[in-house]
């Protein structure tokens, strides 16, 4: 119990220091941000030029302009990996060699550009 009493302030001390928000994804997950001008349906990773493409790991699709997010163990190995999207005409979106153990936030753009928030560690 004494875990948890510790907890909360510290989750309050990151939102205030903007090191969280309102719309964060549980660990272990990315946030999507849907900046394609296209609604994706689906997402896949694969290791970095392999073309290896994993299961769709899309839970529920995600409109332009909007929020949705992926589960992404950091622990996986390599450490950079391609990403592709799908739309609902079945166009293929792709974005390459992305450190993703590394992000919390990658907003997807248009023509394989990406915008992404780092995880900061603390050495």
């Amino acid at each position: 119990m004494k875990k948890n009493i510790f907890a909360i302030p510290v989750i309050l001390l990151l939102f205030a220091a903007g090191v969280l928000s309102a719309d964060c994804v549980i660990p272990g997950g990315i946030n999507i941000r849907n900046e394609t001008g296209v609604v994706i349906q689906e997402i896949y990773i694969a290791h970095a030029d392999t073309g290896d493409w994993s299961k769709n790991i899309l839970e529920t699709k995600i409109e332009h302009g909007k929020l949705g997010a992926i589960p992404f163990d950091r622990s996986a190995v390599p450490r950079v990996w391609d990403v592709k999207a799908v739309d609902a005409k079945g166009k293929e979106l792709h974005w390459n060699r992305l450190a993703l153990y590394n992000i919390y936030d990658l907003k997807l753009l248009k023509d394989g550009k990406t915008e992404y928030i780092e995880i900061k560690t603390v050495t």
